[in-house]
């Protein structure tokens, strides 16, 4: 099982490109395209299928209680690296919660849910890196493939490897960078072929 989970949604749009681009509607596209090209090898879900929002929280529930053998959520776009030629795949930050205070004060309820992706990062680093190596062969020369860690918040409380991944050349006008994009599905069934076993 494979839960791809498009990022934003609802009144929460995302990141909008000045050329008409808006992130929760490029990220949901690539989504459903990933979920057909994954086709019968997967029993794949979406955590939304539509234009709605959903918490950090909700979307983790939906992954655990379908048993997810692997996460991905998509974003397209990043203030922090802000390229469009570029990929990025983030992993959850070990310990992020100790750094930030997080169970501290009226958080420390909330601990156990940390706990739930930190028992996976060894796995959801594999698959960053199956991806990075897929995205390397499958995309152009000039775009940029990295991994990086950040306490994501909406790997924190996944029980399956998970990673979310930044495509910032989704947020491109109609018809620029079409050829690329359309290759993208392909590039992350192969990782996930490797990462589950079904090459």
């Amino acid at each position: 099982m494979v839960v791809v989970d498009p990022g934003h949604g609802g009144a929460d749009g995302g990141l909008a490109d000045p050329r008409g681009g808006i992130e929760k509607t490029a990220v949901l596209r690539l989504a459903k395209e990933l979920a057909g090209t994954l086709g019968d090898d997967f029993n794949s879900i979406l955590t939304r299928d539509d234009d709605y929002g959903l918490s950090p929280g909700q979307r983790a529930g939906i992954a655990n209680q379908a048993r997810a053998e692997a996460f991905i959520s998509l974003h397209a776009g990043t203030c922090k690296y802000p390229n469009r030629n570029s990929i990025t795949i983030f992993v959850r930050k070990n310990d992020a919660w100790r750094q930030s205070g997080f169970c501290r004060g009226i958080y420390a309820d909330a601990a156990a849910w940390i706990y739930n992706q930190a028992a996976y990062q060894e796995a959801s680093r594999r698959l960053a890196r199956l991806l990075a190596s897929s995205f390397a062969r499958f995309m152009p020369a000039d775009v940029k493939v990295s991994v990086r860690q950040a306490p994501i918040l909406v790997l924190r409380g996944v029980r399956a490897p998970a990673v979310l991944v930044e495509i910032g050349m989704l947020l491109s006008s109609p018809g620029e960078g079409e050829p690329t994009a359309r290759r993208l599905p392909e590039a992350f069934a192969e990782a996930l072929k490797r990462f589950l076993g079904k090459d």
